[in-house]
Formats: structure tokens, sequence, C-alpha cells
């Protein structure tokens, strides 16, 4: 045997009388049982699954395309609740390990066959739905390298159902990433929760212990002659029993306490002086262990002179940026494909979407910022940079994107509405002003 370790036999370091050299790493795994009643019961839990996919979907993303279209694209996302989906499948997927989002498109018949783009039409997207590992199965894993769901299920099966589900069809999300294809034996991956069970079990039995410790905030202390030589016989018992109870009676009767000569009473309180750390320590490790600063997971005020917090959030911000980049962005292709294409009828191929920043602007800084930008594009135009055709519609996403004027993109949806209206051919809707003219006076 080959031992590739520090030894020191002199300290015993790395040797028999080292405790550590018998430490080892166990797997234990909760069941998906345990899992869900962590997650009703236990607040720490929720919030560690709850967090990041809410702020990865809160400020959601813009589509860069024309005015209509951005309105019927948007319009047939809100219809579908895709955002609420997305959380939903990336919160199944953290707390079980595996989640898909169905794309309801053609009949049941056709789920076993690939999905083609180039077939669908408007309105082709009906649905989405959301199932957890558990309620939905996964066939076979796919072997063959030159597969593009090498790794893969070849298929999925809804119970209820029983027809296969062509991956093509699905949105997939998962949990920790296995470290070995040999682990995955039915291509899902690890609960969150698994990595950081000790670190949420130990903060809950510290703040469990703490709160019982509460309950006797002092205990009273009586000494009595021939306690222990007399405790044995079950008359004596019951009369030290009715006697004490007489005794606390008259005191809470007359705020005195009679006792015998011989007796004394004291009475002990219970020191909380270095608790309140204690805890802060085990929400702090568990604050690390879920990768979400304390200032988010606990909302308290950051310590330490001058300290705010921001450079905390702007960090966790670019972990969660990281996700919808990484994460989110490349299953969003998939879905973008069939929604575009059923909001509109056809592909563009200028048509795209990008992320909208996490981090919000206070209305300062918002003003300010619009000021610099309104100054930059104002000296670009001057110069001859911009095109007149297309610097209105920058400035109005602009305006819009900064929130500084209040209803201007309803204003500007209505506008876009009637223009799509007057193209299909329907009767046009007399498109509402984007700046109303002020009431005349009588």
């Amino acid at each position: 045997m080959i031992i590739d370790s520090l030894i020191n036999l002199i300290t015993g370091l790395g040797t028999s009388k080292d405790k550590k050299t018998f430490n080892n790493y166990v797997f234990a795994p909760s069941s998906f049982g345990d899992l869900s009643n962590a997650y009703r019961s236990e607040w720490s839990v929720r919030k560690i699954i709850d967090i990041p996919p809410y702020d990865a979907t809160r400020e959601w993303r813009k589509w860069i395309a024309s005015r209509e279209q951005i309105t019927l694209i948007e319009k047939y996302e809100e219809s579908l609740k895709i955002r609420k989906k997305i959380n939903e499948a990336m919160k199944k997927a953290r707390l079980y390990g595996g989640s898909v989002i169905l794309l309801g498109v053609g009949d049941i018949k056709d789920w076993s066959n690939r999905l083609e783009y180039d077939s669908l039409s408007k309105g082709s997207l009906r649905y989405c739905h959301v199932f957890d590992r558990t309620e939905i199965s996964s066939g076979e894993i796919e072997r063959n390298v030159e597969s593009e769901y090498f790794g893969l299920p070849k298929y999925y099966v809804v119970p209820h159902n029983a027809v296969r589900i062509h991956p093509s069809r699905v949105i997939r999300f998962t949990g920790n990433d296995l470290p070995s294809r040999s682990l995955e034996a039915d291509g899902w991956s690890d609960s969150i929760i698994y990595s950081m069970e000790d670190a949420i079990k130990d903060a809950s039995s510290v703040i469990s212990g703490i709160s019982t410790l509460a309950t006797e905030l002092s205990v009273d202390v009586i000494k009595i002659p021939g306690f222990m030589a007399n405790i044995s016989s079950k008359e004596y018992e019951t009369l030290l029993i009715e006697r004490f109870a007489l005794a606390h009676k008259a005191k809470s009767m007359v705020n005195a306490l009679m006792l015998d000569a011989e007796e004394t009473w004291e009475r002990s309180a219970v020191n909380f002086a270095g608790l309140p750390e204690l805890i802060r320590t085990y929400l702090g490790i568990l604050s690390s262990a879920s990768d979400i600063p304390a200032t988010r997971f606990l909302g308290e005020s950051p310590g330490g002179l001058n300290a705010t917090g921001e450079s905390d959030i702007r960090n966790y911000y670019d972990s969660v940026s990281s996700t919808q980049k990484n994460i989110i962005e490349p299953e969003l292709k998939i879905f973008d494909e069939v929604l575009i294409r059923s909001a509109l009828g056809y592909r563009p191929e200028d048509v795209y979407f990008e992320w909208r920043p996490l981090w919000q602007l206070d209305e300062s800084q918002m003003a300010e910022s619009l000021v610099k930008k309104s100054a930059a594009i104002s000296s670009l135009k001057s110069l001859g940079f911009l095109n007149n055709e297309f610097l209105s519609e920058g400035v109005d996403n602009m305006v819009v994107e900064s929130g500084i004027l209040p209803g201007y993109e309803s204003a500007l949806l209505r506008a876009a509405q009637a223009s799509v209206q007057a193209q299909q051919g329907a009767s046009p809707v007399e498109p509402v002003p984007l700046v109303t003219p002020a009431a005349s006076t009588p």
C-alpha cells in the first residue's frame, strides 16, 4: 500500500496515533421525501433553493428587434408565463437534481419525433409544463459520441401519458454536476442540498438549542437536608412535590418563598453573552456554503467600519450573471427558436435578446446616466456618425430601459400594436400620442 501524506513519528502526525488518519468521506444522500420535507419546513433550505433562481429571472431580458416584433414576442412569451416556468424549473432542479420544461408543440402522437423548427408556424407553441425528475422518467443514456445528446437520456416519459418524448422537445435543468459519468445512473445530477447538508443541520441545531435555553432564563436551586437519603421513598417524593407546590403558591400570593431554616434557595441565571456571535458564525458558514452573501441571504446590514455590502452583492450578481449565460441561455436558445416562430410566423436572423442588468441604479444615478448618454448621442449625431432613420428607435429604447418616463413604454406598445393591426388588414386603431397634449383652459 502506498501512503502519500505528511508523517511525523514523534508527534504522531499521519500515523495510527493521529485521529485524522481514520477520517473518510461518506456520501449518504437524503431521500426525495426528506428533501421535500426540508424545503417545506426549514427556512434556510427554502432560501438556498429559491434565491438564485429568483435573482436570475428577476429583471429577465430585453429583445433586440423592431418595435412590432418585440410587441408580438413579449406578448406571446407573457401568455406562456415562461419567466415563471424557468424560475420553477430551476428551483426543482436545485432541490431534486433535475427538471424539464415540456414544449407543447404538435399533437401528443408527435412527441417521439424530433422537433423540426422549419415546420413551425404562428401559434405552434401552445403550452409549457414543468416536471421535476420524480414526475418524469428518463430513458436509456445516449452513448453514441457523435450524437448531440451524448451523455443525456435518449427520451423522456410522462407516466400518465406513457409516450416517449424526444429530447429536442424539452428544456433541461440540473443541480450539482456529478464528478463522473459512471455515477449518472439515470442521467440526472445531485441536489445542491447534498453538499451543504451538514452546514444546514449544524446551523439549525445551534439555533434550536439556544431557543431551548431561552425558555429557561433562570433556574431555582433549593438545597434540602437529607434529600438524597429520602428521595427513594415514594411517600417522601409525593410530600415533597405537594410541599413545594404549596410554597410556590404562597410565593405567588405574597411574593415570599417560605422554606425551612436549614434549607437554602438560590437562582442560577443562564449567560447568553457569547450566543449571538455563535449564531452568526454558523449562519455565516451556511451563507458561504450556499454562495449567497449574508446581506442577501439573511437580509442584514454588513458589519465593519464604512461597510456597505456593495462589493459582496456585486460579486454575487456576477455569479448569477454567469448562471444566466452558461446555464439558462443555452436552454433558452432552444425555446426561443420555437417562441419566435410561434409569435411571428417566421424566424428573422437579426432578432435576439440581452439580459437586463441585475444591479439597479437609484433615481439620481439613473438621471445622471441618462444625461451622459444623451450628451454622447447628441455629440455623435452632430458629427454625422448616427443614422437618423434608426436614431429615434434607439433613443426610445434607452428611455424605456431607464424608466425615467412612466407610461412611455406602454404608449410605444400601443402604437406598435396599432401598426401590427394595420399591417394585418384589421381596422386601424388610432395610436395614443406619446405626449398627451395639455387640456385647454375653458
